[in-house]
């Protein structure tokens, strides 16, 4: 049987801040559940990724027999091996995942394998490394033939999950020591809103707006939320709502209401289709027995006889 060889295990850590502690801590993984009806529930992850959280993810979807709706996660990054177990299996399970507060390095690698690219939030990109106790006792050339190896493993995990080239040629030209921030509506505009395969399976079984509709339904639910918030009794929130609204609400008045209502209606067609065939496509992963293909298998360059 294949083991972890101490002298060749990577740890693979985030930028660690200085008033990080240099005792490793699991991330901390907690359930909430989404007030939205319907909606299901959330996973919320703080803290460094450590080896066992792929784990302790599967153990949740397995007491509440689906997968998650979104993650919130907040982390300064950790385990890159364990992160992309967690980014493929956030994939399968159709989950969305929101980056808030710190997100940084192998954290990213998580926020990659989201389904839908939200646009709040950002997070902090650097290329991996190995453990310095082991990097430095290498050879030039060793070094470099592992670190080779390291690099295929990140850039053939980020391909799998539609991460634009040019995000992951950035990645690797920051340094380890380094974070190159980018806000999650600047990735949404290189990466799209849904992967590539993703949007279009949606698109055949359910019928999605059209490009020029989702623009208009942003006004039409901008109108929805002035209108609402023009009832609310004076203070700061009040205005600052207002004024985030009142740009795209006004364009959304100038829609004929026929064609509000229109929008409105086809939307929630669309969502329906999509919760119930996301619904029986989680049903099915549940009732495939896919968890331990995922949680035991390490990437070559970590295994040895």
């Amino acid at each position: 049987m294949k083991q972890l060889n101490r002298n060749i295990y990577i740890k693979l850590m985030s930028l660690l801040f200085s008033a990080l502690s240099n005792v490793a801590v699991s991330a901390d993984f907690y359930v909430k559940e989404d007030n939205v009806a319907g909606a299901g529930y959330a996973i919320h992850i703080n803290g460094e990724i450590q080896k066992g959280d792929m784990k302790e993810y599967i153990s949740i979807v397995n007491r509440r027999s689906t997968f998650p709706e979104l993650i919130k996660i907040s982390s300064p990054g950790g385990d890159v091996v364990e992160a992309v177990k967690i980014g493929r299996l956030v994939r399968r399970g159709h989950t969305k995942v929101l980056p808030v507060s710190t997100c940084n390095s192998s954290c990213a690698l998580i926020v990659f394998g989201g389904t839908r690219n939200l646009q709040r939030g950002d997070i902090g990109l650097h290329r991996p490394y190995y453990d310095k106790s082991y990097f430095s006792n290498l050879g030039r050339n060793e070094a470099e033939a592992q670190y080779d190896k390291l690099t295929e493993y990140i850039r053939s995990y980020m391909e799998e999950m539609d991460v634009p080239n040019v995000v992951a040629d950035k990645m690797f030209t920051v340094s380890s020591g380094d974070i190159y921030k980018i806000s999650m509506e600047q990735y949404r505009g290189l990466a799209g809103e849904y992967p590539p395969a993703y949007h279009e399976w949606l698109k055949a079984k359910c019928g999605m707006l059209k490009k020029g509709e989702r623009e208009d339904l942003e006004k039409v639910f901008a109108l929805k939320n002035y209108t609402r918030y023009q009832g609310w009794k004076d203070s700061e929130l009040k205005h600052d709502l207002l004024t985030e609204y009142e740009a795209l609400a006004m364009k959304g008045m100038k829609l004929p209401e026929g064609y509000r209502a229109y929008l409105v209606k086809k939307n929630k067609k669309f969502s329906q289709c999509k919760r119930e065939a996301i619904e029986k496509d989680r049903q099915l992963l549940m009732s495939g027995m896919f968890f331990d293909d995922l949680s035991n298998t390490e990437p070559e360059f970590l295994l040895t006889e």
